[in-house]
């Protein structure tokens, strides 16, 4: 069993443990903070990502498949769009700003002075969240859309039902436009939603859990593209390997298959050679003969 541990230094200065157990044989995975189950999952087979809040900070724990090894991380995710990232990011402008007018006034001995004022509001930042307690992310389910910003930027805004109160949250649309599990947005797909369990304003959207309905669309999607790919396949046959490629790899499978006409160019995480790969995987070929032959 790969066993894995993280220490955690929260923004408030509280140290937590992060750890990890995924199994060689059956693939499950366990995600523990403090000694507190904050995910579980079965048969993860490829890369795969877990998230909580600790505080208000967003935390993910990563597995990457490397070949036939697999590497673990636990990463503060600071790009997604939540209080806490605006208040940092805001923290850091507000920096960088003020670092440029002493460069440019006062030269380098202000420049040095600057430096210790930088450090004195980062110290005040950090204190501020001190009263902050360490909770775990609660999850619901919300409708997403696309919407610009008045500057042309796309987001994903979507609404969910957190402490008896409606709630709007958003976070940045790639510039691909294709969603993290390798699909395009449909206006009203819906998404698990993880929100802070006391400050429920605290929200992110996860691509990697669609809603059943959606999951449905998602295979109807790749079971026409094989079809059409493999127009003298049966639809038994067809939906038998779907089943395989989806236990194994999940969506990043659906994906592969729907998207296997685009070339790297037009799509660089799913295409006719990300679909080759995935056809070309031993373990794949051999449950296939097994559990689908005719």
């Amino acid at each position: 069993m790969s066993q894995y541990a993280w220490s955690y230094r929260s923004p408030a200065g509280q140290e937590y443990i992060v750890g990890l157990y995924h199994g060689p044989e059956s693939g499950h995975v366990v995600v523990y903070c403090n000694q507190e189950v904050v995910a579980i999952d079965f048969n993860v087979r490829q890369s795969a990502r877990y998230t909580f809040f600790i505080e208000e900070d967003l935390c993910e724990v990563h597995i990457e498949r490397k070949g036939q090894e697999f590497r673990y991380a636990l990463r503060s995710n600071q790009k997604v769009d939540t209080p806490f990232n605006r208040k940092r990011w805001q923290l850091e402008r507000r920096q960088q700003h003020f670092l440029w007018r002493v460069l440019a006034i006062f030269g380098f001995i202000v420049l040095t002075m600057s430096a210790l004022v930088w450090h004195s509001q980062r110290r005040a930042n950090w204190q501020a969240r001190q009263e902050l307690s360490m909770q775990y992310s609660k999850t619901t389910i919300a409708k997403a859309f696309e919407e610009k910003d008045r500057q042309g930027a796309e987001w994903v805004a979507f609404e969910y039902v957190a402490g008896g109160q409606i709630r709007r949250g958003r976070q940045p649309l790639p510039e691909s436009n294709y969603l993290p599990n390798g699909m395009l947005l449909e206006p009203g797909d819906e998404f698990a939603v993880h929100y802070h369990p006391t400050k429920p304003e605290l929200a992110v959207m996860d691509f990697e859990q669609p809603s059943p309905s959606v999951l449905a669309r998602y295979r109807a999607m790749a079971l026409a593209a094989w079809l059409r790919a493999h127009p003298k396949q049966s639809e038994s046959a067809a939906n038998c390997l779907l089943d395989i490629a989806y236990e194994r790899y999940g969506l990043n499978a659906y994906a592969d298959i729907y998207w296997q006409d685009k070339t790297p160019q037009e799509n660089p995480l799913h295409n006719r050679e990300t679909f080759s790969r995935l056809l070309q995987q031993e373990n794949f070929q051999q449950m296939v003969r097994e559990r689908c032959s005719q």
